[in-house]
C-alpha cells in the first residue's frame, strides 16, 4: 500500500539544519468510512471524515523502503474502512491513504485486525519510528523475525519463491524430485563425504588407471580386453559395402562393357543379354558411352548389342598378324585349313570294292564311304553352353 506524504509531514522529517532528514514517532493512527482522494499537492491537514483515532498499532521498517503496519480496534463500532492515517506525536498529518473501494468491514461483534506494507518511493524507512509496539507482527525476512507463509511442494521444488518457508516434508518432496526418492544411497552419500578422487575410485573399486589415460604400469591393461587379446576373439558375423572396403564404386570394379559368362538363364541384375538386341541409349547410358554404335544401331535413339548366343569369341588380332584383316567386333564365319593327308593301307586288284583299288598302272583311288567320323554340320571342339551377358 502506498500512502501519501503530506506537505507538513514531509517537513517534519527534515532536520533543523536541513542537510538531511530526522527520525519521527508516529503515535495515533486514525480511521475513516468516507471515500476520497488525498491531495495531489500534499495539502491535506486531516483525514477527511475521520471517524476516531487508535493508539493500538505496531510498526516497524522492515527494509530500507518498507515499513510494516499492523492496526487493531477491539472496539463495538461497525464501520467499512475505506482510509487511514498517520499522525506524529505533534499532531502533524504525516501521510493517508484513500479511495472507494472498501479496505475491510469494522465489526461491532468482532475486532479489526489491520496488517500493511507501506512502501516509500524517496525516504528512509527507518526514519519513521512507533511509539506503541505492543502489536506487531512484521513479515519475516533474513534480518526480521516475523510471520511468514508456508509454501507448497510444488512451490519449493519450483525453487522461484523467496518469500515463503520450507517444512521438513516439503523440503523431502524437493529432494525427491530433484535426486530421486530415497537418494541418495549409502554409497551415494558416502562418495559426497569423500576428500578426493582417490577416495572416490575405492568407493567404486577402480584402479588408479581407470579415469585416466595412463594405462602401463598403473593397474590397467589398456591393450587388451579382460587380459585377452584380439586374436583370442573370435570374429563377429558382420557385413560391409563394397565402396566400404575398397573405396571403390562397383563400377569402377566392373565398368559397363564387360562381357560374363553366367551359370544361370537369366542375367543377374546389372546385366544385358548378349542377344545382339536394340536398346535404348538413354536407358543404358553408360553403356552406350563404353561401346558405342561399333555393333550396329537401328536408329538414332539405339544402339545394338553384340550378338554371343552359339558363338566361340577369338580375342581381337590388333595389329599382330594372326588374324589379319580383323575389324574390332567383327564377327567371322567357320572354315578349315587347307592340309593334306598321308594315306597307308593294303591294295587289292580284285577291282572295286577295297580300300584301295588298283587296275594296272592307272592312278589309285580312294573309297570314300569308308571314311567315317562324328557326322555333324560344323566342325567344333567340346564346349558346355553358358550364358553370355554384358554389364551396363
Amino acid at each position: 500500500m502506498r500512502l501519501k506524504f503530506t506537505t507538513r509531514g514531509r517537513a517534519a522529517l527534515v532536520n533543523a539544519a536541513h542537510t538531511g532528514t530526522r527520525a519521527v514517532t508516529v503515535t495515533q493512527i486514525g480511521v475513516t468510512d468516507r471515500a476520497f482522494t488525498p491531495d495531489p499537492a500534499g495539502g491535506d491537514l486531516v483525514l477527511p471524515g475521520e471517524r476516531k483515532r487508535l493508539t493500538t498499532f505496531g510498526g516497524k521498517a522492515v527494509a530500507d523502503d518498507v515499513v510494516h503496519l499492523t492496526v487493531r480496534d477491539e472496539s463495538n463500532d461497525s464501520y467499512p474502512l475505506r482510509g487511514i492515517a498517520l499522525y506524529l506525536e505533534d499532531g502533524t498529518l504525516l501521510a493517508l491513504y484513500g479511495g472507494a473501494e472498501v479496505i475491510l468491514e469494522k465489526s461491532s461483534q468482532a475486532m479489526m485486525l489491520l496488517a500493511l506494507d507501506w512502501i516509500l518511493a524517496d525516504m528512509d524507512a527507518n526514519q519513521i519510528q512507533f511509539g506503541n509496539t505492543d502489536f506487531l507482527n512484521p513479515p519475516a525476512t533474513t534480518e526480521v523475525q516475523g510471520v511468514v507463509e508456508l509454501a507448497t511442494a510444488e512451490e519449493a521444488i519450483a525453487g522461484k519463491d523467496s518469500q515463503r518457508a520450507v517444512t521438513a516434508s516439503v523440503l523431502l518432496a524437493t529432494l525427491d524430485a530433484r535426486l530421486g526418492k530415497g537418494a541418495p544411497s549409502t554409497l551415494g552419500k558416502s562418495m559426497m563425504g569423500r576428500g578426493d578422487a582417490a577416495e572416490v575410485r575405492a568407493d567404486l573399486g577402480l584402479k588408479g588407471a581407470a579415469l585416466k589415460d595412463e594405462g602401463s604400469g598403473k593397474g590397467l591393461d589398456a591393450d587388451s580386453v579382460d587380459g585377452k587379446h584380439a586374436d583370442d576373439f573370435a570374429s563377429k558375423s558382420h557385413t560391409h559395402k563394397l565402396a566400404d572396403i575398397t573405396d571403390l564404386s562397383l563400377t569402377q570394379l566392373v565398368p559397363p562393357g564387360i562381357v560374363g559368362h553366367f551359370a544361370m538363364d537369366t542375367p543377374p541384375e546389372g546385366w544385358l543379354r548378349c542377344n545382339g538386341a536394340d536398346v535404348s541409349r538413354t536407358t543404358y547410358a553408360a553403356l552406350f558411352a563404353a561401346i558405342g554404335t561399333r555393333f550396329g544401331s537401328a536408329n538414332g535413339s539405339t544402339f545394338r548389342l553384340p550378338e554371343l548366343r552359339g558363338e566361340f569369341i577369338r580375342g581381337w588380332d590388333g595389329g599382330r598378324g594372326i588374324d589379319t584383316g580383323r575389324a574390332f567386333g567383327s564377327t567371322q564365319a567357320d572354315a578349315l585349313r587347307d592340309h593334306t593327308h598321308d594315306l597307308f593301307g593294303d591294295a587289292t586288284t580284285t577291282g572295286a570294292g577295297g580300300r584301295i583299288s588298283r587296275t594296272g598302272d592307272a592312278n589309285s583311288s580312294f573309297n570314300t564311304g569308308a571314311v567315317t567320323g562324328g557326322a555333324s554340320t560344323e566342325t567344333r571342339p567340346r564346349n558346355v553352353a553358358l550364358l553370355a551377358c554384358i554389364k551396363f
